[in-house]
């Protein structure tokens, strides 16, 4: 939350999958992984957390010195969404399905849908892959 001339906050939340058992995978409903199949060893967590935590504490003080253009290509570079199918499953509960573009000056992202391209921006935006056969 923030006011567009001052200071703002934000919550920011990671989820790395570890070591989960595959009894565990098999039930998530989207594709999965966890960093020990991706790397073949067993992972310390806290070595995880260091490099997590330094990694973002130079893309905040990035943030905060430049604003979010110096890291938008870079985003654009690795996010799991680009030109792929979504569902987004909005605060209100609605869903919209379309197909992920690019994402915006100030953040938010641009689908292309029904409607054609729309911008979102939520806190709540929770985005699956989406086939024309889910319909």
């Amino acid at each position: 939350q923030g006011d567009m001339e001052g200071p703002s906050t934000a919550v920011i939340g990671v989820g790395i999958n570890l070591q989960l058992p595959e009894s565990v995978l098999q039930k998530i409903d989207q594709p999965a992984t966890d960093l020990h199949q991706i790397l073949a060893h067993t992972i310390n967590p806290n070595s995880v957390m260091a490099i997590l935590l330094k990694h973002l504490v130079d893309v905040l003080f990035t943030f905060e010195s430049t604003g979010f253009d110096e890291l938008r290509d870079e985003w654009a570079k690795h996010h799991a969404y680009h030109q792929q199918a979504v569902r987004m499953l909005m605060p209100d509960g609605s869903e919209v399905n379309g197909v992920v573009q690019a994402i915006s000056e100030n953040g938010s992202l641009i689908v292309e849908t029904a409607n054609g391209l729309q911008k979102f921006m939520s806190g709540e935006i929770s985005l699956r892959s989406y086939t024309a056969t889910q319909a």
